[in-house]
């Protein structure tokens, strides 16, 4: 069975996602950790982070939906889309609404094409944009846009300049963006000025821990962490057995056929099997959970 565990941290601003991982590595004295999805420097807020064998469940926590508090400042946008980077240029803002900042909002909501900030940690190439940007290159024309989602956002507070929103969003969605783009819609320019990151599908920062409590035991594991993320498929022995073989199950062996395409966690009288999928033929594995 896979050993490791789920660290749930609560990232201080300041700190790349690559320093905490840096930083963990140290504190329980092993060069086995990766995190589950980066976050910006100077933000805050969730960060996922695995040890030893625990790290192969990466691709089932990084699916999660997230859910981000930002504060944004209306009349300048900036080269990095956030406080930290070279103004680009400055507009008046003082015709925007509470009204008109909602409805540009509520019509971001949903699944639409979205440009990613210049300066971000997306690979063109080999190289990460935020490097190219540190060479000189113009990067403009790389910026190709993605399609993400957004699920839910609201605005919390209205003090303009200054506005603060809660979003949920799912994978690949860049808050920065989002509020670049709703200046722009407005009539006016806009940048993120703080951002922490609240939740990571069912983990919350509530039940974060700051690096400087970091203990071994401290963290969540692994099998707790994927139980809170992935449904439960119970089989039988039979199938059990063949898919430690690593075989192909067909749908008159299961008592129940999943959701096409949803990861599962296959297990026998409460031991986990591994992870499977329907392909909409057979169940196959997505990942082994021995050894």
């Amino acid at each position: 069975m896979l050993q490791g565990r789920v660290y749930i941290i609560d990232k201080p601003a300041g700190m790349g996602s690559t320093d905490v991982v840096r930083e963990l590595r140290h504190r329980l004295r092993t060069p086995e950790v990766g995190h589950t999805g980066t976050l910006d420097p100077d933000a805050t807020g969730l960060l996922l982070l695995c040890t030893y064998a625990a790290t192969r469940l990466v691709p089932f926590l990084t699916a999660e939906d997230k859910a981000y508090r930002v504060e944004a400042r209306l009349g300048r946008s900036t080269v990095t889309d956030d406080a930290a980077g070279d103004t680009v240029r400055e507009a008046p803002w003082e015709h925007v609404s509470q009204e008109a900042f909602e409805a540009a909002l509520a019509s971001a909501v949903g699944t639409h094409p979205q440009r990613p900030p210049s300066v971000s940690a997306i690979k063109v190439a080999g190289r990460r944009l935020h490097e190219r940007v540190r060479a000189g290159e113009d990067v403009d024309a790389l910026l190709a846009p993605r399609i993400v989602t957004m699920d839910t956002a609201r605005v919390a507070r209205f003090a303009p300049p200054d506005v603060t929103l809660e979003v949920e969003v799912g994978k690949g969605f860049y808050v920065r963006s989002l509020v670049r783009d709703l200046g722009e819609r407005l009539g006016t320019a806009a940048h993120v000025t703080s951002l922490r990151r609240t939740r990571i599908g069912p983990f919350s920062d509530s039940e974060a821990i700051a690096l400087d409590d970091v203990t071994e035991e401290s963290g969540l594991p692994w099998l707790a962490a994927l139980e809170r993320v992935l449904p439960e498929l119970s089989v039988s022995e039979t199938v059990a057995k063949r898919l430690s073989f690593g075989q192909r199950i067909g749908g008159q062996d299961l008592a129940r056929i999943p959701e096409r395409g949803e990861p599962q966690l296959a297990r026998f009288e409460g031991e986990p099997v591994a992870v499977v999928s329907w392909d909409g033929e057979r169940l196959t594995i997505v990942r082994g959970l021995s050894g």
